[in-house]
């Protein structure tokens, strides 16, 4: 017969103490259970423990958005061996210009894109997109300020043609007979 440690004997005293009459077996499978959930935890708990360290060792200096662009310094010998590790996924991978990996967070759902570049190359996704961003506003600029033009030529063209209505022309246009 197996020897139950203290923690298996305290839960079979709770399973009793409820008045719970459970079969030998189910009570071998729960404590397993239990044991196994243990161990996930402390498996856990020692990779948290491991990422506590890593990130101790990354140090960010300075972190700026703008333009849809992070643009940071990091420092330390997990944030180089990490840069070096997409650096070569973007070499391995073929890519010339940039490299995307899309992301999605596990509780959230949300999905992200990380993409780094070659600024030796052709501009990133993001930046040509800036540029058409501001093609954009420009083009819509100058089409609203042509509309507004255009409406006040009718405007006068409406006024000049109720006022050649009005008075006779010498030519005779505008005249009948």
């Amino acid at each position: 017969m197996a020897r139950l440690s203290m923690e298996e004997v305290k839960v079979l005293e709770l399973i009793t103490i409820s008045g719970q009459k459970p079969e030998f077996c189910e009570i071998i499978d729960l404590i397993q259970t239990i044991k196994h959930q243990q161990q996930k935890i402390e498996a856990q708990q020692q990779e948290i423990k491991e990422l506590r360290i890593m990130l101790d060792d990354v140090k960010v200096h300075n972190m700026k958005l703008e333009n849809g662009e992070i643009d940071m310094t990091i420092e330390g010998p997990n944030a180089r061996n990490l840069f070096a590790s997409i650096v070569q996924a973007f070499r391995q991978n073929g890519a010339e210009n940039f490299y995307s990996v899309d992301l999605q967070d596990r509780e959230t759902g949300e999905s992200f894109t990380v993409t780094i570049q070659n600024n030796g190359k052709d501009l990133s996704p993001t930046q040509k997109l800036n540029i058409q961003e501001e093609q954009i506003k420009s083009l819509t600029a100058d089409k609203d300020e042509l509309v507004k033009v255009l409406k006040q030529a009718r405007e006068a063209i409406k006024a000049a043609w109720s006022d050649m209505e009005r008075r006779e022309c010498k030519c005779g246009y505008g005249q009948s007979k």
